[in-house]
């Protein structure tokens, strides 16, 4: 048995690409290795800082399609 737990964070500020496709098209490491260089160049040139590793929110996962977002989080607004 998996125990779960509810918790409440502080809302956190990202930077994200959402990307809604066919799941028959889905290459889950394609997609990240494509995106997240582009948010890194991103938040460069606007000189900020992650706040936390890059993760994905599923919006929706299958059957017929994948909606993700690609992100990280931010120390703040830019």
């Amino acid at each position: 048995m998996i125990e779960a737990e509810i918790r409440e964070l502080t809302p956190q500020p990202s930077a994200a690409i959402r990307v809604t496709q066919p799941m028959s098209e889905l290459d889950l490491a394609a997609l990240f290795d494509e995106h997240l260089p582009n948010i890194a160049h991103r938040l460069a040139d606007m000189g900020v800082e992650p706040a936390g590793p890059p993760y994905g929110r599923y919006h929706q996962f299958g059957p017929e399609h994948v909606d993700v977002r690609v992100a990280d989080d931010i120390a703040g607004p830019p």
